[in-house]
């Protein structure tokens, strides 16, 4: 039996929080929206509070704060130049993979 997969959309205004409750689906994994866009990078280890998947607006995620988010195995990034807010192959090394959204921002 799987293990239940917990997210949370860690920095998003109301507008993303709207939309983000909006696409939820019957049999997704349940999400958790902290409502607050102005966390600091510090705040992570908190917000997930042991989550596996942290979805990443715009806050940066430097490499020391991710060793001390127990549990984060995903990072799913909402926008382009991840690499200016987190260094995904210093993630990976942790066992954190970072993830991003074909084909945002082509439009």
């Amino acid at each position: 039996m799987e293990a239940f997969v917990r997210a949370v959309f860690v920095d998003a205004n109301e507008s993303l929080a709207v939309i983000t409750e909006r696409l939820e689906k019957p049999g997704d994994p349940k999400m958790r929206i902290n409502r607050n866009p102005d966390i600091k990078p510090e705040d992570y280890p908190a917000v997930l509070d042991g989550a596996e998947i942290a979805v990443v607006d715009h806050t940066a995620l430097p490499t020391d704060v991710a060793k001390k988010c127990a549990g984060l195995k995903h990072v799913v990034f909402l926008g382009t130049g991840a690499r200016s807010y987190m260094n995904p192959e210093e993630l990976a090394d942790l066992g954190i993979a970072v993830h991003l959204i074909k084909g945002y921002g082509d439009t």
